[in-house]
């Protein structure tokens, strides 16, 4: 017999903590839609969720490691960026 977990459940286990979140990673990340049990009921396959954490656990490091280059990250966040690295617009230029 097929396991489903609700939202409750999900979040439960920490695998998401809102439905932003979720909505977000059904959209851009591949997360199981899930399926309507009713109207206003949607609830997940286990096994999909299983598959979707394992299929990211395994894809991570390439993911996230590779998709920005050093030093271009979020100022703050172990990143390098700061202001004094972008001069300020030449003033003289806005009035031409």
């Amino acid at each position: 017999m097929q396991k489903y977990y609700r939202f409750t459940d999900i979040k439960a286990a920490g695998i998401v903590r809102n439905r932003m979140t979720l909505s977000r990673w059904i959209r851009l990340h591949g997360f199981p839609p899930g399926v309507l049990l009713g109207p206003n009921t949607r609830a997940w396959r286990a096994d999909d969720i299983e598959r979707w954490l394992a299929e990211r656990t395994q894809n991570s490091t390439e993911e996230y490691v590779t998709d920005r280059p050093p030093g271009r990250g979020v100022p703050g966040r172990g990143s390098t960026a700061t202001h004094e690295q972008h001069p300020p617009p030449d003033e003289g230029a806005a009035g031409q």
